[in-house]
């Protein structure tokens, strides 16, 4: 079942190049209750260092959060797929048979970055996530756009670097941040043999050889 679902985030692995940000109003009322949670209850909170140095407060017990786009959502599937709450984008019908039926009904607040960048704030609040997670690439400014989309929404907003040379360290990241080290332990290592595998394989073909790679219009952001 890992092979299978790892085989579908790497189908959309160039999804990592997504750039832009959604551009929404502060949804100011959301974002002095979540002050006053962490004023009054920090017996029920940690702190997490993200990808890019950011200090982020965030419960000690996640059972609740949400993707930013469609890469955060596939990997997230396979390293917490019980804690997700909503998705950033439909799974494609051909993907049943490897995602679960139960996730074709969650609800959908689209993305926050990307040419496609279509983020709907209320469905977002309406799924009430504890943590929103970004994966990807670092973008130019990208810890100064994460503090004011956390600002606005009044949810902490953690970044994870991952690009398919980095998913082992991704997995390892992903494992201190949401508490499950063991299981995605596994998916570090599993990403590291495979890419291993595949890079020996890769350089076992003369050039004259390799095939060039082909952008197929399903395969577009």
């Amino acid at each position: 079942m890992k092979k299978k679902l790892f085989t579908i985030l790497l189908s959309v692995s160039l999804l990592f190049s997504l750039t832009g940000c959604a551009k929404e109003e502060p949804a100011k009322e959301p974002v002095k209750e979540v002050q006053t949670q962490e004023n009054t209850e920090t017996e029920e909170t940690r702190t997490f260092t993200d990808s890019v140095g950011r200090t982020v407060t965030i419960p000690k017990e996640l059972k609740k959060i949400a993707p930013s786009g469609p890469v955060a959502q596939l990997v997230l599937y396979t390293a917490a797929p019980d804690l997700l709450c909503g998705l950033a984008r439909e799974f494609p019908e051909t993907a049943k048979g490897y995602i679960d039926d139960s996730y074709y009904s969650l609800p959908v607040f689209g993305q926050f970055y990307g040419k496609n960048a279509n983020l709907n704030m209320e469905a977002l609040l309406a799924a009430s996530p504890e943590l929103v997670i970004d994966i990807g690439e670092p973008k130019e400014n990208i810890g100064e756009e994460l503090d004011s989309l956390s600002e606005q929404l009044g949810i902490p907003v953690v970044f994870i670097e991952a690009t398919l040379p980095t998913m082992e360290s991704a997995y390892t990241k992903l494992g201190e941040l949401l508490g499950n080290t063991k299981e995605c332990e596994e998916l570090a290592e599993y990403c590291k043999e495979l890419l291993e595998d595949t890079s020996k394989k890769a350089a076992s073909i003369p050039e004259d050889e390799k095939k060039p790679f082909i952008w197929l219009p399903e395969m577009k952001a």
